[in-house]
């Protein structure tokens, strides 16, 4: 998340030091992106904060704040319908922001593909753990009680 982060950051600076650092260079032109380019930088900013650590203790995903989820839930809707949805990116003179977006788009959908998928394949351990101790528990009742047969003659 900090390689987001200091990529957003990177990108803004050039923007506004290099590439339209004076008047004459922003003269005329408009920037309907910046806003959204913010927009992911406050993103990337709650995930170094709150989601620091990807993994728990146990090599688990970390799926304390939730409530960040829902909040990058609503920004990224926000960014996804002003980017696709409206002119802004035929409006807007940074080439910079009209890539940067669409890729970081790409890899927050790529990010929460992989947390739906470390989700089902935790859920389907559990499910077979959970299996393995039921056997695990059965053959311990057999070992007490004697055979099958025994149990069935009493």
């Amino acid at each position: 998340m900090t390689i987001l982060f200091t990529v957003n950051i990177g990108l803004i600076a050039i923007d506004n030091m290099i590439v339209f650092k004076d008047e004459a260079s922003r003269d005329g032109k408009e920037f309907p992106l910046r806003n959204l380019t913010y927009l992911l930088l406050v993103n990337h900013l709650l995930q170094m904060i709150f989601l620091r650590h990807f993994y728990d203790d146990k090599r688990k995903v970390n799926t304390g704040h939730k409530w960040v989820w829902g909040v990058h839930f609503i920004s990224y809707s926000v960014i996804i319908y002003c980017y696709f949805f409206t002119d802004s990116v035929q409006r807007d003179a940074s080439e910079s922001s009209k890539i940067w977006i669409p890729l970081d788009i790409l890899l927050t959908v790529l990010i929460l593909v992989y947390q739906i998928f470390f989700n089902f394949l935790q859920r389907f351990e559990n499910l077979m753990e959970a299996e393995s101790d039921e056997h695990t528990h059965g053959d311990e009742m057999m070992a007490i009680n004697g055979s099958p047969e025994a149990e069935m003659e009493m």
